[in-house]
Formats: C-alpha cells, sequence, structure tokens
C-alpha cells in the first residue's frame, strides 16, 4: 500500500534513528568558487577487491556517483586552485589531491595535502565517480552538490552549502544537509533525512523514516502495509 504525507515547514518522524554527524573540517565561512580560478584534471583508481565500504571525503566540491559491474573505483578529479599565480597554482596541484587508505575491509578516500596543509583552504575539487553498487558507501564534503544513483547497500552523505539527491537505495540512507534540499527515490531499508534550509522529497519509504527541516517543505510517500505513527512539530 501507498501512502502520500506531505508537511510544511516541519518534521516528520516515524522512528527514532541514530544522528551520526558530519565529521569533516568547516573553517571556510568565507568561501567562494569565484576565488577558485585555476583549474587542473587528475585521476583517483583503487582496486575494490575484498572492499565492503567506501568512505569519501572532501572538504570542498560537490561528489556525483555512476555505477560499474567490477570490483574497482575510478575518480575523475576537477581540481579547483586558488592561488597568487600560474607557478603556485601549479606546485598545488602537484602536490596535493586524493589518496586511498585501506583498513580491513574499508577504503577510505581523502585529500592529502602532504606539506601543504596550511595552503587547504586554497585548494578544492569536484569528484566525478565510477564504481559498483554493491558496497556500502559513505560521502562528506561541504561546498557542494552530492549525486548518488541507486545503491544496493546502506548509504550516507552529508553536506553543508548543496542538495542531495539519491536515485534508489537497498539498504539503510542517512542523507544530510544544511543549506540546500534533500530527494530521494524508494529506499528499502530506514531512512534518515536532516536539513536546515531546504525541502525533502521521499519517492517511496519501506522501513522506518524520519524526516526533518527547519525552513523547507516535506513530501513522503510510504511504500509499506505495515502501521505507522507520525509526530509532526
Amino acid at each position: 500500500m501507498r501512502y502520500k504525507l506531505a508537511l510544511v515547514c516541519s518534521t516528520l518522524m516515524l522512528a527514532q534513528l541514530a544522528l551520526p554527524a558530519c565529521i569533516v573540517e568547516f573553517d571556510d565561512w568565507d568561501f567562494s568558487w569565484s576565488d577558485f580560478r585555476y583549474r587542473f584534471g587528475d585521476e583517483f583508481h583503487a582496486d575494490l577487491d575484498g572492499v565492503e565500504r567506501v568512505t569519501i571525503v572532501i572538504v570542498r566540491g560537490g561528489v556525483v556517483v555512476h555505477v560499474q559491474d567490477g570490483a574497482e573505483i575510478d575518480i575523475d578529479v576537477d581540481e579547483r586552485i586558488k592561488a597568487r599565480d600560474d607557478e603556485q597554482a601549479e606546485e598545488l596541484s602537484r602536490e596535493i589531491g586524493l589518496a586511498g587508505h585501506r583498513s580491513g575491509t574499508e577504503l577510505r578516500i581523502d585529500i592529502d595535502y602532504g606539506d601543504f596543509y596550511h595552503m587547504r583552504r586554497y585548494y578544492a575539487c569536484n569528484l566525478d565517480v565510477i564504481m559498483p553498487d554493491d558496497v556500502e558507501l559513505s560521502i562528506e564534503t561541504t561546498h557542494g552538490a552530492i549525486s548518488l544513483p541507486r545503491m544496493l547497500d546502506d548509504v550516507y552523505a552529508a553536506t553543508t552549502h548543496g542538495s542531495v539527491e539519491l536515485d534508489a537505495c537497498g539498504g539503510d540512507a542517512d542523507l544530510r544537509s544544511t543549506h540546500g534540499g534533500i530527494e530521494t527515490g524508494p529506499v528499502d531499508g530506514d531512512l534518515d533525512i536532516s536539513t536546515t534550509h531546504g525541502s525533502i522529497i521521499v519517492d517511496g519509504a519501506a522501513g522506518n523514516v524520519r524526516a526533518d527541516t527547519t525552513h523547507g517543505d516535506i513530501e513522503i510517500e510510504l511504500d509499506t502495509d505495515d502501521g505507522f505513527t507520525i509526530s509532526a512539530s
């Protein structure tokens, strides 16, 4: 049975779920893409054989994910750099980039600043990710949108300034923003959504749902034959 719920500027809660915090650093409240006028391209590749969870953490930039068969992850990196001249920009592009860290069945991908950590505010990157859909996926960023295809396993996606879109999820989904709307297709597991300035749209949810926004509308369609309760304020 399909239920459609619509709330305006309120909180919808169908289950109490844990609220993991986004751990990315936020030290650039005055960030502006127009200052990052130097652009470079880079690539990242890793073998996912035996990997059950992929975590991607960047600070400034958006992330778009596509799916492919196989046990590999490929990332096209669109580097955006703020520098005083061409020479400094080329140096930052050469010395800063994505790095992978394998621990057991998890692969963490983040930015390796090397000896230029003090210049971290001058580096941003947008990621175009190609990976299989049968691993857990966690993505964290600040200034950028996150766009995800249908994933078969659990998904966590968090940004500060940007929207979050998820086509569908075969596991649990935890989607977060502060300044941006969140939209998802069918989610087979539990769903936890939170934003502050933005609307929430859920097109099909079979498990427990928690949706929270302060300045925006909430629209949810539930795919369930079970009873449910709603608490809104």
